[in-house]
């Protein structure tokens, strides 16, 4: 099926549109909006359910928590890591606002 038509108002069959009738007889189209509401509206009716927003917003907050614990397990120092960039963030923004010599307070920095 494809959209066809003034304003790609109606869905026909590809075949017949491109081959004709010895490729496909249905010479028939449908009304889009029509189409689109027999077949979206069940889909959108189930997946904008509060049940199914909830199960997916429980699938995501399980993903996220087992990617940071993977993340935690491969890396035990990562905590300390982000303590050290939020330092270095606060360090630099309080003595190099404009950017202007932050290659410097970096390479010193590394140096510690």
């Amino acid at each position: 099926m494809i959209i066809t038509g003034s304003g790609a108002s109606h869905y026909g069959c590809s075949t017949y549109l491109q081959a004709g009738m010895a490729a496909c007889q249905i010479s028939h189209h449908l009304p889009r909006k029509i189409a689109e509401f027999v077949v979206l509206e069940p889909i959108r009716r189930d997946l904008l359910a509060a049940e199914a927003i909830e199960h997916a917003c429980q699938l995501i907050r399980g993903s996220a928590r087992a990617e940071r614990t993977g993340v935690q397990q491969a890396c035990p120092e990562v905590d300390a890591i982000v303590a050290e960039i939020a330092d270095l963030e606060a360090l630099s923004n309080r003595h190099y606002r404009d950017g202007s010599d932050i290659m410097n307070f970096i390479s010193k920095e590394c140096e510690r």
